[in-house]
């Protein structure tokens, strides 16, 4: 995890998968979002793009 509080997961496996939760806390209160990550594949080009996708996903719906 970055200290921007972004997750980035270079080389998918299978191992990745699972749910993510992203917590978050100020002196307003607390909110979390829970995500599933699921990995189709591990070679090639592909399974990366995947999991950008859900990540990027997760993001915007911590934004708004």
């Amino acid at each position: 995890m970055h200290d921007s509080g972004l997750l980035n997961i270079t080389k998918v496996s299978f191992s990745d998968r699972g749910k993510y939760t992203c917590v978050a806390s100020n002196i307003y209160g607390t909110v979390n979002n829970t995500v599933t990550l699921r990995v189709i594949f591990t070679s090639g080009d592909m399974g990366v793009y995947y999991m950008v996708v859900c990540l990027v996903a997760f993001t915007i719906v911590m934004v708004l």
